[in-house]
């Protein structure tokens, strides 16, 4: 096998690189770069840290990233990074990493690019004080496998670092359960917690599971009040302005269980005329996301029609008077 010489090597990876610089853009990909977890939590002991994926969905054909995040020296720093094995065995050309500052251009080497899902980076963040910092892209450039390669311009998504002193705020769960009248799935119901009141942690949002208990759960937030709402389509759903806030103390916290009533057809916050119309005007309709089928079972029926006529006259505010989180 034929040696090179080391300086021979590095003349050949920064003409690759410099390849990567003086690209067209790439309009027709959909790649986008976010962060999980997001927001991530880190309770400051002196010693500990949290560990915050840089991910990259819907990749096509991608063989090289320059990539700068800032974010606040003050209350954090990225201590370590690695990377996630997305492509293989990349090689770095620029590797910065400074107080509130990180950049990184790299490449694979002899490797076809890379399609799919997957981790980029792995970034380790140490605290330093209580508060909060966004993770921010400021440049994101990727590169294909084509010879000569293109430029992409993934889409990005800013993540957020929350960091807590013991003893004065610290991560807790919240959890529950909700139901749909009128249907036995209780999975994938949009649940929200809006920003916190004090700490200021969110908004945060999750998605209930099919389990008939505590299908849904937010981990690790901040101790404070926080507003709750849900987003169910053709529910009565739980609005900010029923003001259902929780408070979080140290202690996880499981919420009473709550069925949100059916038939708020035009999402305005009330069961009434126009939604009897919805229902009546599609009526004997069968399948998939039709505006009056009420119990999502496919077709617009008598049953839906009950639905509604049950709870007409219904908003949130009188429908869940009693339910208090």
């Amino acid at each position: 096998m034929r040696r090179y010489p080391p300086v021979l090597l590095w003349l050949l990876l920064v003409m690759a690189m410099s390849l990567f610089f003086g690209l067209e853009p790439v309009k027709a990909q959909s790649t986008t770069l976010f962060f999980s977890p997001d927001p991530a939590s880190l309770v400051m002991t002196g010693s500990n840290s949290v560990v915050v994926d840089l991910l990259i969905q819907d990749a096509e054909n991608i063989n090289a990233f320059d990539i700068i995040l800032t974010y606040d020296a003050q209350i954090a720093q990225i201590t370590s990074w690695a990377h996630g094995g997305f492509l293989v065995s990349p090689t770095c050309l620029i590797n910065t990493n400074t107080p509130g500052y990180l950049r990184l251009v790299c490449t694979q080497q002899t490797q076809p690019g890379v399609y799919g899902d997957g981790v980029l980076l792995k970034l380790t963040f140490t605290g330093l004080d209580y508060g909060w910092t966004p993770i921010t892209f400021t440049k994101a450039v990727l590169s294909t496998g084509d010879v000569p390669p293109d430029k992409v311009y993934p889409a990005l998504e800013n993540g957020t670092l929350y960091t807590y002193t013991p003893g004065v705020v610290i991560p807790t769960d919240l959890s529950g359960s909700f139901s749909l009248q009128g249907q036995n799935r209780r999975g994938n119901v949009p649940v929200t917690l809006q920003p916190g009141l004090y700490v200021g942690q969110g908004p945060l949002s999750a998605l209930t599971d099919d389990k008939l208990e505590d299908n849904w759960l937010f981990a690790d937030v901040a101790m404070d009040a926080y507003q709750l709402t849900t987003q169910q389509p053709r529910y009565l759903n739980l609005d900010a302005s029923d003001n259902k806030v929780v408070a979080l103390s140290r202690s996880p916290l499981v919420l009473p269980a709550l069925e949100l009533l059916a038939g708020d057809l035009d999402g305005d916050g009330e069961i009434g005329v126009l939604d009897l119309a919805v229902v009546a005007g599609s009526f004997g309709q069968i399948g998939e996301a039709l505006a009056g089928d009420v119990n999502s079972d496919g077709i617009v029926n008598a049953r839906d029609l009950a639905l509604v006529a049950g709870n007409f006259g219904q908003t949130s505010e009188t429908a869940y008077a009693g339910w208090l989180p």
